[in-house]
């Protein structure tokens, strides 16, 4: 290789991450003539190499936007705001979870009222056993084709109140069940979690038998109401017309 000025080189406008950069390591002590490829410099510049990274400050958007991933790699997996969490029972990837102040810990959510075990206000990442620490989704996507391959874009999903932690896309029905939204769905086997931190305790059934129940209960108290009314006016003119006759029999008479 001929000797050349750097600025006699031949530019590369397309340069690969195995491609090499010159480097001088130490040069404050011990300088030393060393490679490094374009991959590793990135490694030292871009936060998408660094699986803790942390910020020296404030982050300012500066008039830009926070945008999330809605196009997950591989299934089991969320992306949003995550946080770390101590759970109190065994749970799985998935599970709706609600913090339980007497276990100190986040368990599987019911929408009853049996049980206080609501409002779920987060989804377990991980299987993890009583005691143990992991992940918690608080607000964000997540993609499980085990809860959301059955539901349609547009879904809007609900805690359950049948079995623990788990999502349906039918709010619960019957008296006592917990009506609490927490989310929908986004596309084929991806929902947004973003839990309702209100819910409703059903004092009465949903059914549409009760309803039609209701309805039918309504209306014949209307129309005894109704036939109250007509007999009592029937009674009344009945007894002006008598009063009336008398009177006029009795002035015949004198």
């Amino acid at each position: 290789m001929v000797d050349q000025n750097v600025t006699e080189l031949a530019e590369n406008v397309s340069p690969a991450l195995v491609d090499l950069l010159y480097s001088i390591d130490d040069p404050g002590v011990t300088p030393l003539d060393r490679k490094v490829t374009i991959e590793n410099v990135l490694r030292l510049l871009s936060v998408l190499y660094d699986t803790t990274p942390q910020l020296g400050g404030d982050l300012e958007y500066n008039n830009k936007n926070l945008v999330f991933n809605t196009t997950l790699t591989s299934d089991e997996t969320a992306s949003g705001d995550i946080i770390t969490v101590t759970f109190g029972e065994s749970v799985s990837f998935g599970k709706l979870c609600y913090p339980d102040p007497s276990e100190n810990g986040w368990m599987l959510a019911l929408g009853t009222n049996a049980l206080v075990k609501h409002p779920a206000l987060g989804v377990a990442l991980e299987t993890k056993g009583n005691g143990e620490t992991g992940k918690l989704l608080l607000r964000g996507l997540i993609r499980s084709s085990t809860y959301f391959s059955a539901f349609a874009l547009g879904d809007l999903l609900w805690l359950s109140d049948g079995i623990a932690g788990s999502w349906v896309n039918d709010a619960p029905r019957s008296v006592g069940d917990i009506v609490q939204n927490v989310g929908w769905v986004l596309a084929a086997n991806y929902a947004y979690f973003n839990p309702d931190y209100t819910y409703v305790e059903l004092a009465t059934s949903r059914s549409s038998s009760s309803s039609s129940s209701s309805s039918s209960s309504s209306s014949s108290s209307r129309s005894s109401s109704s036939s109250s009314r007509s007999s009592s006016s029937s009674s009344s003119s009945s007894s002006s017309r008598s009063s009336s006759s008398s009177s006029s029999s009795s002035s015949g008479s004198a």
